[in-house]
């Protein structure tokens, strides 16, 4: 930890431009390393993509996407619910994403449209990366416990 902050505080002293976001970050890990929870956690986590998505921005990283980072990265959160329902607890398409959708408050064609934007590599770049990261874990859950994790993750999109 003091490592970390030592860093930020290089960071501050540099002037560079992501010292904020290098704060939240360590602060977050420090969150998880002491056990709290993802609830509890959740508006380190808002500010976490909030500060990324300036970052980027500023930087002509994210040129192409008017979309912030933590609305993308929850969609395919949600996408990675729809089909590991799908692939492994017998749900159709069609049924899946309507769960998903009721458990996570999106709209329904939200959820759709994301879903198949990236089934048809259409999606913004950051999001198959996230999407297999999830349904790799999902797919060791009960569907129960799916849809239980999806309860919250709309306070992440803006």
């Amino acid at each position: 930890m003091v490592s970390s902050l030592d860093s930020v505080r290089q960071k501050l002293l540099n002037k560079d431009d992501d010292w904020q976001w290098s704060l939240i970050n360590t602060f977050r890990e420090y969150c998880r390393a002491i056990g709290i929870n993802r609830p509890s956690s959740d508006p380190i986590q808002v500010m976490h993509f909030q500060l990324r998505h300036a970052i980027e921005q500023s930087r002509g990283v994210r040129a192409g996407s008017s979309k912030p980072h933590g609305h993308t990265l929850s969609l395919a959160y949600a996408a990675a619910a729809v089909k590991a329902l799908t692939l492994d607890h017998g749900r159709k398409a069609a049924a899946a994403i309507s769960e998903v959708a009721k458990a996570t408050g999106f709209d329904k064609q939200d959820v759709q449209n994301f879903y198949h934007a990236l089934s048809r590599d259409r999606a913004p770049k950051e999001a198959p990366a996230a999407y297999n990261f999830c349904l790799t874990q999902m797919r060791e859950w009960s569907a129960d416990v799916i849809l239980a994790s999806l309860s919250g993750i709309s306070i992440f999109v803006e």
